[in-house]
């Protein structure tokens, strides 16, 4: 089998944009609420993804740094999952005390939060899910790798 040309790999990739763009204008016609995206990286980049993405593209798209003690993580939690109903006007900013805008589109956690939280990540539907640091979930016997 030959290898896609340039143009080909091009062509596959707006063709895979174009499907995910009508299927969140889909699940949006049809009132269902919005998937949020799952970055998944080492503890000490959490913080940093979520400035990164605040700095580049915060006016379009919010992150959440879901990280904490459990009970920090419970509200986090809650409080997402009613920002992403619409039932709630923000969602909380672990770092100032205060709310954000509704509409958190990224959540960020470690991989020991992943671990901890396996029950809550799983049952949820997301977008995209996004390894950073990939290869610490190399030995498939592993607990995080499991999780």
């Amino acid at each position: 089998m030959r290898p896609l040309s340039t143009g080909g790999k091009e062509a596959v990739n707006n063709r895979r944009r174009d499907r995910d763009a009508a299927s969140h204008a889909e699940q949006r016609a049809a009132g269902a609420p919005p998937r949020p995206s799952l970055v998944v990286c080492p503890p000490t980049l959490v913080g940093h993804w979520a400035h990164e993405v605040d700095k580049f593209v915060g006016a379009s798209l919010r992150a959440l740094a879901y990280e904490g003690p459990p009970a920090a993580r419970a509200v986090l939690r809650q409080a997402l999952e009613e920002s992403l109903e619409g039932t709630l006007g923000v969602c909380p900013d672990p770092d100032s005390g205060q709310g954000g805008p509704r509409g958190v589109g990224l959540v960020v956690m470690s991989y020991e939060t992943l671990r901890a939280d396996v029950e809550w990540v799983a049952g949820r539907p997301w977008h995209y899910c996004v390894l950073d640091e990939g290869h610490v979930i190399r030995n498939p016997k592993a607990r995080v790798a499991q999780a």
